[in-house]
Formats: C-alpha cells, structure tokens, sequence
C-alpha cells in the first residue's frame, strides 16, 4: 500500500479542514495515510511516505514563518512526489438589496505557492501540483468574523476545491498553478516587509482585558510558543506568526487589538519618517557608504525604540488604575472565528 503523508500548519481550522479532506480522498485511492501537524516542537517527527502534500494558510500573499522554517529544514525528498496547497481567506458580503447578488471579495494567493514549491523543490521532492482554496476569512485581529450563513456558502466552496484536489493529488495528475513573474514584484517585498515586521508589531497589538482569567489556553494552544505569561497576564513574543488562533480561542473572548497600542505603535513608526527624509533628501552628493550606515543607525534605534516602548505599555497595563485606557479596543463586539469541527492539539512547552 502506497503511504502518504499531509504536512499542515494551521491557526484556525481552514487549512486543518482542507488536509482532512485531501487525506480522505487519498484514503479512498488507496493510500495509508499521516497528517502532521507543523509546529515547533514537530520539524524533525514527520514521517517518511511516498507521497508528500505541504498545506498551509497564505499571510500577507507568502508564506507563514514557520512554515519556510520547516520547508527548509524537513527530511531530504530524493525525487519523492509531493503537492503543495494553500487556504486563502475570502469575504462574501451581503448587500442591502436581496434581490442583488453579494458582493464577493477572493483572496489572492500572491507567490506563496511558488515559494513554498521552490522550497520543496530545493529539499529535493518533485512537485507535481499546486492549488489553492477559499475559505472564510479569519481576521480577527481587525475584522469582525463571517456570520455562519456567510461561512457556510465558503465552506462549500472551500472543501469542493480541496476535495477535488486531493482526487487529482491520488491521481498523480500534474498542474502548476501559473503566477506572473511581474506580480512577484510587489507581493515578494510585500510579504517580506510582513514577515519581518508586520507579524511582529500586530503581536504588540494585543491585550488581554478585564474578562482574562488567566486559564493559560492562548499559551498552551500557540503553535508557535509566542504567548507567555508574565505577572499573569498574557504577552505576546516577536515569533508571532499572527494566526489568530489565540484570540479567536480564548473561551472569555478576553483577548483584543488594544487602540491605545495602535496608536502608539503608528507615532513610534511614523515619527522618525520625515526627519530620515529630511536628512538623506538633500544630499544626493553624499556617499553611498555613509548613508546606508545612517540608515542602519535609524533603523536600530527604531528597534530599540519599539521594544522600550513594549515594556513601558506593558507595564502601564498591570496599573489597574491605567489598565482600562488600554482595553478600548477595535475587536470587543467582533465575531470570533474557528472551523466549526476545529479542535487545537494542545502545545506541550
């Protein structure tokens, strides 16, 4: 009997969901099959098969960190065939007039597929097929949650791309999704500015508010051990892959995307723009050498800047007098969002 084996990381259920229904259909032709969940503490325990699929959520048009980490890093192919699939989060909006048809926003799969192919690749599997599907977007950190009936129409969408996917998958059936060259342009800066910046200040937005009971669950359930907690109370770590999955987990509803923290963030970040404008604008004579080296300099006391300025926020939020300032939050009335059979494996630290 042919083995095989689904490799998945997933926040909050999407992509969870997918790999259960591509294993199914593999089941159905035939093949024995695994489903390993990617974590931390999971690079070195996949099991060997003959045919492999890396599925994974699309954040920011890339891949997730610890996705790339794990690519990098998995058991060496030697010409094993393997698939690689993708979750990407769409919104179905209903509109005003039921008589019109909703308005229907996809998500857009950017170069995360050909990344993640080139990665597997490089670690010697033959990638044979790469798709991508729709499912609910779980956003939760700055936008309200699909209502069910909402969910319900993606989920069909979603798990009928995934399910004919894995059929062709069994199949053996060769298809490389085409993205232009060009579009590479802005989605590969785009992703990497995320990546290297974007996950980990949306982290800083967070704050748990006056419903946290401290259970520990956004500790424990963290795929990626970003979630600590400190004077008990939950702080986020820079390794946040913002998958949401801690927020929308937490069974109080307790964990929000703080205002006060926002606003902070975006003066300590957009302040010092200007001022860099100002000094490098003017000279165009300037060696290259000393600008770039100013340019470092900035940037390090940007860093430096921004992780004083998490330990000041995080201190004034064990204030109880001040704590209240920093739970005015955008997410408070938001939905929250899971894949309906979706249930966490719990993180061993």
């Amino acid at each position: 009997m042919p083995s095989a084996t689904v490799h998945y990381f997933t926040g909050t259920g999407n992509t969870a969901r997918a790999a259960d229904l591509i294993a199914g259909e593999l089941r159905n032709a035939g093949f024995e099959v695994s489903l390993h969940f990617i974590s931390k503490g999971s690079f070195d325990t996949a099991p060997p098969a003959d045919l492999h699929v890396f599925a994974f959520p699309i954040y920011a048009t890339g891949v997730p960190q610890i996705v790339v980490d794990y690519l990098k890093q998995v058991a060496r192919g030697d010409g094993a065939r393997a698939a690689v699939v993708a979750t990407m989060g769409d919104i179905i909006e209903p509109r005003k007039d039921p008589a019109r048809k909703p308005l229907h926003i996809p998500g857009y799969e950017g170069h995360a597929l050909l990344e993640a192919a080139g990665l597997a690749a490089r670690r010697g599997y033959d990638v044979f097929l790469t798709d991508v599907f729709s499912y609910p977007l779980n956003w939760t950190q700055a936008v309200s949650a699909p209502k069910p009936e909402v969910a319900a129409i993606l989920f069909k969408k979603g798990d009928s791309e995934a399910a004919a996917a894995g059929r062709r998958i069994a199949a053996g059936e060769r298809s490389i999704r085409h993205f232009g060259r060009l579009n590479a342009l802005w989605t590969m800066p785009f992703e990497q500015l995320f990546r290297v910046f974007g996950r980990r200040g949306m982290a800083k937005l967070y704050v748990a508010d006056e419903k946290c009971n401290r259970c520990g669950l956004c500790v424990s359930q963290c795929p990626v051990n970003a979630v600590k907690l400190a004077r008990g109370r939950p702080r986020w770590g820079y390794n946040c892959e913002s998958c949401q999955r801690c927020i929308n987990i937490c069974p109080k509803q307790a964990i929000q995307t703080s205002w006060p923290r926002l606003i902070a963030e975006t003066v300590v970040t957009l302040v010092p723009v200007p001022f860099l404008v100002l000094r490098l604008g003017p000279h165009p004579w300037v060696p290259v050498r000393p600008v770039l080296l100013e340019v470092f300099c900035w940037l390090g006391v940007y860093v430096a800047a921004v992780w004083l300025l998490d330990v000041l926020l995080f201190g004034l939020e064990l204030v109880p007098g001040v704590r209240r300032l920093f739970q005015w939050s955008l997410t408070k009335n938001f939905r929250r969002y899971l894949e309906p059979h979706f249930r966490p494996n719990r993180i061993r630290h």
